[in-house]
């Protein structure tokens, strides 16, 4: 099935702090944002540096978090393909069928505006050869940040491209980004030889064979240590202690910790040798860029690295390796030893969690502005999710990624939809309500929160 990312905002919104956006058909408005964007207003003095969550509770998220991080090299982790997968009930291979034959009726269109062919997809397929799948069962790691992709095939699908919510950035083949140094399971090798069908620890999908290497018992003793940092920086490059390039190491990405000094850290960062096997590296980073796991729940330390975030570029699914909103939160919260899944619909099921859909959007404004944990709740709407940082002139204000807001013209007797364009992620408050009948992102049908 399809994985649903952030698309767009499903509100009827243009909130106040934006740049105000003329009424039209026209179905793609660039909107500025001129909204306060200072995020350390929200950390308060006084317990600035004091944990919102205990040193128990984070040790306790992060032993999850490397369950999850490991579980495509362990048998008893969650090998989600071979549970899919067998004799009596071949669902993912189902799945996959189902997924060609929907595409092989909706042929969409290139970077080019022109349609894909019959001929343009079995090709795919024929690559995919799934008739013998799986043809392979090896663990493995990623070198380098790759795309993962729905087919083994950097060419983008997109509906059309006149109709609102479809087109760029949409490329309906795109499904994530796996970050270096990521451990994965190989499943399927194309019939090129140019892809494989991996499990990661969030997904699976295919991805480049240039971007991994395969691991030996040696290496993956060496990769599971009991300590690690994370990437505190936007992004960061590594180079290994030879001075060779290796990696943009993102928000959120993970390594072994050899040795702590006074100002670095000296970690582990893979690499491959001439027959694609994993080979150990090392690498000395800044703690400007890398901070060791957990990083303390505190509101300056959250504030620190969401200050890092705003104005990135959202990237659908990661595209050109930025990130949309569920992806986001999860690189933020990788550093404080929080694993989040992939996608917005399943982070929202993370922590304990209350529906406030029958709520009206007053009474939800007051429920988070009571119950809500400022950098630990996050707010869920159908296709989005967001992180709650606190409250301002009685208003609930949220950190998020987003895309577009659906907007609505009246040109004579009908209503035009569009989209305002935002593109990157931001400080913004939740309106109660706007002016021309707009709803707001706090009165949509379904709203849930969870906190952790």
């Amino acid at each position: 099935m399809k994985l649903i990312k952030c698309l767009v905002i499903i509100v009827l919104c243009i909130p106040v702090t934006c740049m105000a956006v003329e009424a039209s058909c026209d179905h793609i408005q660039p909107i500025t944002i001129k909204g306060n964007q200072n995020i350390y207003r929200f950390v308060p003095k006084k317990t600035a540096d004091t944990r919102i969550l205990s040193e128990k509770k984070q040790k306790k998220y992060l032993t999850i978090f490397l369950q999850h991080f490991f579980s495509p090299w362990r048998k008893n982790g969650m090998q989600l393909l071979h549970k899919m997968f067998s004799d009596k009930n071949k669902r993912f291979e189902k799945d996959q069928l189902n997924n060609i034959a929907y595409y092989k009726q909706h042929l969409g269109f290139g970077e080019n505006y022109q349609k894909h062919t019959k001929e343009w997809l079995n090709s795919i397929v024929a690559n995919m050869s799934m008739l013998n799948f799986p043809n392979t069962d090896k663990n493995a790691i990623t070198i380098d940040n790759t795309p993962m992709r729905y087919f083994p095939t950097i060419a983008p699908h997109f509906y059309n491209f006149k109709t609102v919510g479809q087109g760029y950035p949409f490329d309906n083949f795109q499904k994530s980004v796996i970050l270096a140094g990521t451990p994965i399971h190989v499943y399927q090798v194309s019939k090129d030889g140019d892809w494989v069908f991996v499990e990661s620890p969030a997904l699976f999908g295919w991805v480049s064979v240039k971007n991994i290497a395969y691991v030996s018992d040696d290496f993956m003793q060496y990769w599971e240590t009991e300590n690690y940092v994370a990437t505190i920086a936007k992004k960061h490059s590594i180079k290994d202690v030879q001075g060779t390039f290796r990696f943009q190491a993102y928000m959120g990405s993970v390594f072994p910790l050899i040795k702590e000094n006074k100002n670095s850290y000296r970690i582990i960062v893979p690499a491959a040798n001439a027959s694609r096997e994993a080979i150990v590296m090392e690498a000395d980073v800044s703690k400007k860029y890398m901070q060791k796991m957990p990083l303390p729940s505190t509101p300056n330390n959250f504030a620190k690295l969401i200050k890092k975030l705003l104005g990135a570029s959202y990237g659908w699914g990661g595209e050109y390796f930025y990130s949309d909103c569920s992806s986001t939160l999860k690189g933020l919260f990788a550093p404080f030893g929080i694993w989040l899944p992939r996608n917005s619909g399943a982070q929202a099921n993370v922590g304990d969690k209350v529906d406030l859909s029958k709520l009206s959007a007053r009474r939800r404004r007051n429920y988070i502005l009571k119950k809500g944990v400022p950098f630990t709740t996050l707010i869920h709407v159908p296709g989005h999710i967001m992180l709650y940082i606190g409250e301002e002139k009685g208003k609930v204000m949220t950190f998020q990624n987003l895309w577009a807001f659906q907007t609505w013209a009246r040109r004579g007797s009908k209503y035009c939809e569009g989209r305002a364009v935002v593109g990157k992620a931001l400080v913004m408050p939740l309106e109660l309500k706007y002016d021309r009948g707009m709803t707001p992102q706090i009165a949509v049908d379904k709203l849930d929160i969870s906190s952790l």
